[in-house]
């Protein structure tokens, strides 16, 4: 089967209602093993949200990446993709809520990895978010604050064309 036919038995049953579907998603293994499998996973309309917060590190930032800053960023995120993908088959689910499925596989290493994904026109899922934090922050609240500010501050972010 196809990496396009899996993701859409995958993604396809967007409902309403909170759903778990499906192991994790081929798309996420497709993006870390190559940069035209990562490109093909982020909708060029929207871009690609970034969020990193980690207190032990000092490095809080939170991007939003269009045009050719996706593209510039491939060989960084995918280091960051293969660093997950060890904790990809732990038999977690994809959370789906109403157009939106969230990857949540937990921690790996020294960080929590969450995957946001949107669902396009045809049922094409998008990468549109990832959340890399860490995982014993000090301040769990500041933390929540910081990712909650991001996510609303871009979600409905297009880029121009």
């Amino acid at each position: 089967m196809s990496t396009a036919a899996t993701l859409c038995l995958v993604l396809a049953p967007l409902v309403a209602a909170a759903s778990e579907i499906g192991p994790p998603p081929a798309l996420l293994e497709q993006a870390a093993t190559s940069d035209a499998g990562l490109a093909e996973a982020i909708d060029p309309a929207r871009g690609l949200v970034i969020v990193e917060y980690f207190e032990g590190g000092d490095v809080q930032r939170a991007r939003h990446l269009c045009g050719e800053e996706p593209q510039r960023a491939l060989p960084e995120i995918r280091v960051g993709l293969l660093g997950d993908r060890k904790d990809w088959n732990t038999g977690v689910a994809l959370r789906c809520l109403a157009d939106q499925c969230t990857y949540d596989p937990g921690e790996a290493a020294s960080h929590y990895s969450r995957y946001l994904f949107r669902s396009l026109r045809g049922g094409r899922p998008a990468l549109y978010a990832i959340q890399r934090l860490e995982s014993g922050a000090i301040n769990g609240a500041r933390q929540r604050q910081f990712v909650d500010r991001a996510m609303r501050k871009w979600r409905s972010a297009r880029c121009p064309r």
